[in-house]
């Protein structure tokens, strides 16, 4: 991680994140009570199926909890952060794909992921 917009970087550390398509992962990062959280949305498989949203508590080092999102053919996920602090996640889905934004409040937030 680079806390000076990318002039230098941290310690690279492995995941435990299981191998997905990189190009289907939406990633931001949230505070909540002070704390960092990244947040990673993306396709759990078989294939690309099955969008699930997980959260990190240490940079990416270990990631806590997975909730799934969309089950089906899911596809180019993204992660916005709004103004109130809920997220909306932009996904495609379905085969003929539908664009579809889901809204999650800092309510689901504290009790599906924290």
């Amino acid at each position: 991680m680079s806390k000076d917009n990318g002039e230098t970087w941290g310690t690279f550390h492995e995941s435990t994140m299981e191998a997905f398509s990189p190009v289907d992962m939406g990633f931001n990062k949230i505070s909540i009570n002070s704390k960092i959280y990244f947040l990673a949305s993306f396709p759990s498989g078989p294939g690309r199926r099955n969008l699930v949203l997980s959260i990190s508590n240490n940079e990416g080092k270990t990631w806590q909890k997975s909730r799934l999102i969309c089950e089906g053919i899911v596809s180019y996920s993204d992660i916005a952060i709004l103004k109130d602090g809920s997220l909306l996640i932009l996904y495609g889905k379905g085969n003929p794909k539908q664009v579809i934004a889901c809204r999650l409040d800092n309510d689901w937030l504290k009790n599906e992921l924290l």
